[in-house]
């Protein structure tokens, strides 16, 4: 079940998709209020070529937010973060830690454990900021952030594809 801040996930290789958000002012009103929206923050920054647009820069009953990925391989995140990665130098002697499986050294007896972040979430958080007008013509009520995750669905088998080389290169002909 995806979060309810996550925006969207594709698989890394999905093309041609395009996703909105839209913020519409409350509804129930005679005429509906103003909403204008900023962007204040991605992070981290898109890949070149992106961009996230907003339909209105002026207040509007409902303004949408689209991001179009070409291709979704272009943004990062599909690998999940490594919580721990440890190897022996020797067999059965120290436990050494490393970040990643390149810092496995080639000379390493075995690769002892590893273990996944199973709650990483999509890479990207972009945060935003929307104002919004009372209905008929009525003064600023006020800001409001709000907070959403996107990326790539989080791939177990690159890091797997990883782990079963690093495993693989240390077995004794």
């Amino acid at each position: 079940m995806l979060d309810e801040t996550v925006w969207f996930q594709y698989p890394r290789a999905a093309s041609g998709t395009m996703d909105t958000i839209t913020v519409i002012a409350p509804e129930g009103e005679p005429e509906p209020g103003k909403v204008l929206v900023r962007i204040v923050d991605i992070d981290p920054p898109l890949p070149d070529g992106l961009a996230v647009t907003i339909s209105s820069d002026i207040p509007a009953a409902a303004v949408r937010l689209v991001l179009e990925l070409p291709r979704a391989a272009v943004l990062i995140g599909a690998s999940v973060p490594i919580i721990e990665l440890s190897y022996q130098r020797i067999q059965g002697g120290e436990l050494t830690r490393a970040e990643d499986f390149d810092g496995i050294p080639p000379e390493a007896e075995e690769v002892i454990s590893y273990h996944a972040d199973t709650s990483y979430l999509p890479a990207y958080t972009i945060t935003i900021e929307a104002d919004e007008w009372a209905p008929n013509g009525g003064g600023f009520v006020g800001s409001e952030r709000r907070t959403y995750r996107f990326g790539l669905q989080k791939d177990y088998s690159i890091n797997r594809d990883a782990l079963v080389a690093a495993v693989n290169s240390r077995r004794k002909s």
